[in-house]
């Protein structure tokens, strides 16, 4: 089974840097969102380690497509479980 390697917020920010991106245009194109990206640039939240495997695989190994379409839908999931718990459950 391939290991991916953790991720900080700084190495984070140099992979966007480096990739020439603003922190929206970064963090939407893994499913998450300018503020997150916020928080886990500057150490204030840790990266979930699904995120952290989508950075990896977007950002510093090569993937398929269908490899990188599969991790954004498992971040997207995840993403929403979390909000629908931070929400109570309400859909109102």
């Amino acid at each position: 089974m391939r290991q991916t390697k953790d991720v900080t917020g700084n190495e984070a920010r140099e992979l966007r840097i480096g990739a020439k991106l603003r922190q929206k245009e970064f963090w939407e194109s893994l499913g998450s969102n300018q503020s997150s990206g916020c928080a886990y640039e500057s150490g204030a939240t840790a990266i979930p380690g699904p995120l952290q495997k989508l950075i990896c695989a977007t950002y510093m190994q090569k993937q398929s497509a269908a490899e990188l379409t599969r991790m954004r839908k498992a971040v997207a999931r995840a993403a929403k479980i979390l909000s629908d718990a931070q929400n109570g459950g309400n859909d109102d």
